[in-house]
């Protein structure tokens, strides 16, 4: 039950975090809706690695597993990373 708990926070982290970026910022190479999906795929590896890269901190604000604030900022990390990748190969 902790791995589905921990799955389910790190997914929400990510969508919430890939809709800020996607559709309140406008940050993306392509618009649409799949471009989304594929943020929200990205933007779940970052939230999952996030605590292995920024440490683990904040203990009151910890879901099961999860450490709230390094997985947000895992989330933002590696989808900037990415639109920036995307943007540098798609620029003629």
């Amino acid at each position: 039950m902790e791995a589905l708990t921990s799955f389910i926070v790190l997914l929400i982290i990510s969508v919430f975090v890939s809709a800020v970026l996607h559709y309140g910022l406008k940050y993306y190479v392509n618009p649409g809706h799949w471009s989304f999906a594929s943020k929200i795929v990205v933007g779940y590896f970052g939230a999952l690695w996030g605590d292995d890269i920024f440490g683990r901190w904040i203990e009151p604000v910890r879901i099961e597993d999860v450490y709230v604030i390094p997985a947000i900022v895992g989330s933002i990390a590696l989808l900037i990373l990415a639109v920036d990748v995307g943007k540098m190969v798609t620029r003629k």
